[in-house]
């Protein structure tokens, strides 16, 4: 799988995982039938994905990136820690079908958290430790925000809010061919690339911001910047230089340079209490 390709899937997914219903808390959900196999050869991977009809598959995957696909709250290195070595080297294929015919997102990771505990025996536990964090705060004192940071219309502001427009938590990336990327519909989100320049412009809401940084960098955000609601957007940036730049390099503006010079706020490398996800215990799968 491409790095655009797991990019474009992992911004697919956290839109959906935001967009989508929740079932009723305590609600009892589980695949109505699952294969779980150690992968014997595969040609390519694929870390997991619905198919038609309530289908769920991952090839040649490791538990750890199935665990994070359970909790991707806890997806930022780091913040999974525990567990035995084998979690991150035997790599497993997975067939489940659910009860349903057309599950969320959210259902589909707690189906798959249940999956987990079912046929790998898996124990996990939240608790608060030390971690490396990436604090998001504005640069100013004064909160002036950057050239590419600036409050939202009023008129788009009242288009989300009347539920005409739903907030996409991070919009789908367009790879683009053309010179100049299409403008969005007035009051809509894009990302676009074309070669390695990236840009994301439009009316994003400040969480839709911070989803799209997360995606971007090692660590988890921390966000310290106070700011709320919608804003529009305008980023470019180097997709190949999102690690903070130890001296000269070759490659074009970073996302760390980019979200200081373009959105007036900065990314702090912190060690800091927060919270992370402790693997109890994990055995090997079960026979189907």
């Amino acid at each position: 799988m491409s790095w655009k390709s797991v990019v474009a899937a992992a911004l697919l997914g956290l839109a959906l995982i935001h967009a989508q219903a929740s079932p009723q808390p305590n609600q009892p959900i589980a695949f109505e039938i699952a294969s779980v196999k150690p992968t014997v050869s595969s040609a390519f991977t694929d870390p997991g994905s619905s198919k038609p009809g309530g289908r769920w598959s991952a090839i040649d995957t490791t538990l750890m990136t199935f665990i994070r696909t359970a909790y991707p709250e806890y997806r930022s290195p780091g913040l999974i820690v525990g567990g035995p070595r084998w979690i991150n080297e035997r790599r497993f294929d997975i067939e489940a079908k659910a009860p349903m015919p057309a599950p969320t997102s959210e259902q589909y990771r707690l189906m798959l958290r249940q999956l987990l505990r079912d046929r790998f025996n898996l124990n996990v536990r939240v608790t608060q430790q030390p971690a490396d964090v990436y604090v998001l705060v504005v640069m100013r004192a004064d909160g002036r925000l950057g050239p590419g940071l600036k409050p939202a219309s009023a008129a788009c502001v009242a288009e989300y809010e009347s539920g005409r427009l739903k907030p996409q938590v991070v919009p789908p990336l367009q790879i683009d061919s053309a010179p100049q990327p299409r403008a969005p519909q007035p009051c809509m989100a894009a990302t676009h690339e074309r070669r390695n320049l990236r840009r994301t412009f439009g009316t994003w809401s400040f969480d839709a911001t911070l989803g799209m940084l997360q995606l971007l960098v090692d660590r988890k955000i921390v966000d310290r910047t106070g700011l709320k609601g919608f804003y529009n957007i305008n980023l470019e940036y180097d997709q190949r230089s999102t690690r903070p730049p130890d001296g000269a390099n070759d490659l074009g503006v970073s996302i760390f340079t980019a979200v200081q010079e373009q959105l007036g706020l900065r990314l702090e490398r912190r060690r800091e209490p927060t919270e992370v996800l402790v693997i109890e215990s994990a055995d090997m799968p079960s026979g189907n």
